[in-house]
């Protein structure tokens, strides 16, 4: 079987998912080739690829409201792309900047059978990627709140050329959490029977080694509690490093004994010297480095899907903080594997409760480490992967000869 991955990176949540599926198909003797633009982010092509990296600024600054805390896409140009070969199925990850709705159209309209994974919301609106409470997209993302109001014709018509995909018997969707598929279900042109949960692969090999926490039995009192936080772009807004900063301000000034350590690109805003940076992890063993300096990692953005951070942190040991509104608490037992948190007030009394119970955050850590290796069994998910292809191309293969 030969398929095809696409995605704007090849690295970040999205795209190092679909690189390290690619991986795994290729060893189980499925033909897979991943198709991306960069291997980094937009300002990585801004001479290579000039029209994407200014149409994307023109999304963010133009079109998108300066109150919006998420990514919003509309104009994002798309470069040339060929594919070596005839694939059997194309399977899309993050596109916006690689591939667009008319070359989607084009593929599903040969027969080609369509895979796409839902790393965030865009596939299914207008132009946003993150929903920020609002519902429109199960109707027609008429007067978008995210975006300025002389783009809102545009956005309705994104929204409407996307609904037509959807809608096509040859395209099938995977929601990487629960929390994914449950709000797909709802968009009016997402049928139940090609709408499938599957999560995300990760490499389980790499955080392979027990929980090698650097006191038994926790921090012992009298150390700060250690605060983990990473992202790709660590100043994005979403993300919530902001508010995490003002959090653990707000915290020490209660006497709270808690410092901060941050990785990913991007700048500090702030300076204080319990705020510890990183930068951006190149490497495995950087990557395990940064963890292994956590006692709990803090995912504050409010709003995700299956944050790649809160699975390798959980694989590596420690437990984690994480929004509630998110596929989060399919993975963490509250008070038993990590802390589920919902606002600004419960994120807190979640790390107050946490610089309390510290001496319990190696168990909770245990805890969630064998969970995250029973629900990211690698063998299994590949199974799913395989037999969802299968059925697309079995049904394309129906459709054209009929």
């Amino acid at each position: 079987m030969r398929v095809i991955h696409i995605s704007f990176s090849s690295t970040g949540g999205a795209g190092g998912a679909a690189s390290y599926l690619v991986k795994r198909q290729r060893s189980s003797d499925i033909d897979a080739s991943l198709v991306s633009t960069t291997s980094d982010d937009l300002l990585a092509i801004w001479r290579r690829h000039p029209a994407t990296f200014l149409s994307g600024l023109l999304d963010y600054f133009a079109v998108r409201k300066s109150e919006s805390r998420t990514l919003f896409t509309l104009f994002r140009a798309t470069p040339r792309q060929s594919m070596s070969h005839s694939p059997d199925l194309v399977h899309l990850h993050w596109t916006p900047g690689i591939v667009d709705s008319q070359a989607i159209e084009a593929l599903l309209q040969s027969g080609t059978p369509v895979v796409s994974t839902l790393h965030d919301f865009w596939p299914l609106t207008g132009g946003c990627h993150f929903l920020q409470g609002c519902t429109k997209f199960t109707s027609s993302c008429h007067h978008c709140p995210q975006a300025r109001r002389v783009f809102h014709p545009r956005v309705e018509h994104a929204y409407r050329n996307k609904a037509r995909l959807l809608s096509h018997p040859n395209h099938h969707l995977i929601a990487p959490s629960q929390w994914m598929y449950d709000l797909a279900d709802t968009h009016p042109s997402v049928h139940s029977s090609r709408l499938h949960h599957i999560p995300n692969l990760i490499d389980l090999s790499a955080f392979a080694q027990p929980w090698r926490h650097r006191h038994h039995g926790g921090p012992p009192s009298g150390t700060p509690l250690k605060l983990g936080f990473a992202a790709a772009q660590i100043n994005e807004p979403r993300k919530g490093l902001g508010l995490l900063v003002e959090t653990c301000v707000t915290l020490r000034s209660q006497g709270l004994d808690i410092e901060l350590i941050t990785a990913g690109s991007g700048r500090q805003r702030e300076r204080h010297p319990w705020w510890h940076h990183f930068g951006s992890l190149r490497s495995k063993s950087e990557l395990l480095e940064f963890y292994s300096e956590c006692d709990l990692l803090v995912v504050p953005s409010f709003e995700d899907n299956a944050p790649t951070v809160l699975l390798e942190a959980g694989l590596s040991g420690i437990p984690v903080v994480a929004p509630g509104n998110s596929g989060a608490p399919e993975f963490i037992k509250h008070g038993w594997s990590g802390f589920i948190c919902d606002s600004t007030d419960d994120l807190q009394a979640t790390l107050t409760l946490a610089h309390q119970q510290r001496e319990l955050l190696p168990t909770f850590g245990e805890r969630l480490q064998r969970d995250l290796q029973d629900a990211l069994n690698e063998d299994r998910i590949m199974r799913q992967f395989l037999a969802l292809y299968e059925r697309c191309v079995a049904h394309g293969a129906d459709s054209g000869s009929g």
